[in-house]
């Protein structure tokens, strides 16, 4: 059988990665189509369009708002945003993020996964304890990742509509998948994870789990 890290609480990109797998483990560099149709953009919409910039900005030159709003420019002059695209994008907060910690950690690292794409065996009873000598296809999109020598850091981006007040809850309904995309990359790497970070743009906050 298979199952999806959206089924644990995701997104429809873990969607994606179900479609048309043929192998057991098949890590590859994965493009989000954006489905952004019209300025006014549901929350679904907007958060396809976020994850594209965040994919493809060069985050080297995101060490000011003046330059990651050159790299948007840049993405609309090389046709992989429209103008409407780029027009919704919150340039602010993704300045915010990269100067938090995690982010200047991204301006500089060597090595970084972005959209990856993953298909790995599982063992069922991990998800459902009365499963034995059973396997589960597993499969998902890392947002953002850095590989170093001693482990990788996780980094899930957020655009949900989060509170003060409701982050507890949320982080705990993520907690399950960004578990998951933790456990596929160590196997993947053969390296031990070193952090988990979800990161909500909404109120320009990490949470390490």
């Amino acid at each position: 059988s298979k199952m999806t890290a959206t089924q644990l609480k995701g997104r429809q990109k873990d969607h994606e990665a179900a479609e048309n797998t043929e192998k057991a483990v098949v890590p590859s560099a994965f493009w989000r189509e954006s489905t952004f149709a019209k300025p006014q953009v549901s929350a679904t919409e907007y958060g396809t369009v976020f994850h594209r910039v965040m994919q493809l900005l060069d985050y080297r030159k995101c060490v000011s708002i003046e330059g990651i709003n050159e790299e948007v420019e840049r993405l609309v002059n090389a046709g992989l945003l429209t103008l409407e695209q780029a027009s919704v994008i919150d340039t602010t907060s993704i300045y915010k993020f990269f100067s938090s910690s995690i982010g200047i950690r991204l301006t500089t690292a060597e090595s970084i996964l972005r959209e990856f794409k993953f298909s790995i065996l599982e063992d069922a009873k991990v998800f459902e304890p009365t499963l034995k000598n059973e396997q589960i296809l597993l499969q998902g999109v890392v947002d953002c990742a850095i590989i170093e020598d001693d482990g990788i850091t996780v980094i899930d981006f957020k655009t949900d509509r989060v509170t003060p007040e409701t982050l507890d809850s949320v982080v705990s309904q993520y907690s399950d998948q960004i578990a998951v995309y933790g456990r596929a990359l160590s196997r993947i790497y053969k390296l031990p994870i070193k952090e988990k970070i979800l990161y909500f743009f909404k109120l320009d906050q990490a949470v390490t789990l």
